[in-house]
């Protein structure tokens, strides 16, 4: 038995060690072509066993990446928006089948009685974005609380009748938000603290607002035309849907705590702008790979090659 034990630890430190090269080689091909900046972490059953920092958190005062510098998360918002809906099913308080009507009057009643709660979480309630609202582009900082958003989604035309296609939405989880604030009395930032953030030890994630500091946070960095890299800073408000600033090691928590309840389903989920990028790859056999940057796409792409990689097939260079 004893013996089982060895080959079963010798066999687990293989495929650890067989991981992190793999990443580790992949993001240095980044790196040393200039398109990486930002922190790596890879963990098994939830015990960190590689991490590593690249680059800047700000290009323009030379300040390094740590392993407690924020990064803006984007997508990786609804992650949180859609666990706090499963705790709230769970304590019985909704259902996935229920209509958004029950709870919000934000279309005509026929339309609100067809879109249930599974349709918005999968993205088939037929809403669109509110990113590409000309109401929410021309005015950003005037969005503050879950309601302002609601007051210009609840104008935007459905693009398909619910549950006949599938499309993005990031105006479907704020909608989310709203249910999340209707049924629990509480707005959404207290539902975030009280039922993750804090039971979790998440001191290092923040729904920040625009001009809101918090300690550590990164710069989103552009390159100009020269190819100097320099800061920008966020401008959009944070939502249900996208835009706090958290870091790998509070996220490794998150993952965690998802992990042993099963809450929601397991797999590769990213979140991003053109200066932000963030994964979280909850892998197969216990490993999880987080990867978080303040440069480009570079986080996506990462990901993907590292899947290949541990696939044993071939993935393309990075190029400039």
């Amino acid at each position: 038995i004893l013996k089982v034990l060895f080959f079963a630890v010798l066999i687990n430190n293989i495929l650890a060690d067989d991981f992190a090269d793999k990443l580790d080689k992949i993001v240095n091909e980044y790196n040393h072509i200039g398109m990486f900046s930002g922190n790596v972490l890879i963990a098994k059953d939830g015990n960190i066993i590689y991490e590593k920092q690249y680059g800047y958190s700000d290009w323009e005062k030379k300040t390094p990446v740590t392993a407690e510098t924020l990064f803006r998360i984007g997508s990786l918002n609804k992650m949180f928006t859609h666990t706090i809906i499963k705790q709230l099913e769970k304590e019985n308080l909704l259902n996935m089948d229920d209509p958004l009507s029950k709870f919000l009057n934000l279309y005509p009643k026929e339309t609100g009685d067809k879109i249930t709660l599974k349709m918005l979480i999968e993205m088939k309630a037929g809403l669109g974005d509110y990113l590409n609202n000309p109401s929410f582009n021309q005015n950003r900082e005037r969005f503050r609380t879950v309601n302002d958003f609601l007051e210009i989604i609840k104008d935007e035309p459905l693009l398909f009748e619910p549950g006949t296609g599938q499309e993005y939405s990031n105006s479907g989880y704020v909608v989310l938000g709203g249910i999340i604030e209707k049924v629990t009395g509480k707005s959404y930032t207290e539902n975030l603290k009280e039922r993750i953030l804090t039971p979790l030890g998440m001191s290092n994630t923040h729904f920040l607002l625009i001009g809101e500091m918090a300690p550590n946070m990164a710069n989103g960095t552009r390159i100009t035309f020269s190819g100097e890299k320099k800061n920008s800073p966020f401008m959009e408000q944070p939502s249900p849907a996208g835009g706090m600033f958290s870091n790998a090691r509070d996220l490794l928590k998150l993952d965690q705590y998802l992990r042993q309840t099963g809450l929601i389903s397991q797999g590769i989920r990213a979140g991003g702008t053109p200066v932000w990028n963030s994964v979280l790859a909850q892998m197969k056999d216990g490993y999880t790979v987080i990867i978080n940057s303040n440069f480009g796409q570079a986080a996506d792409e990462i990901i993907m090659r590292f899947e290949d990689a541990v696939n044993g097939r071939e993935y393309p260079k990075p190029d400039v």
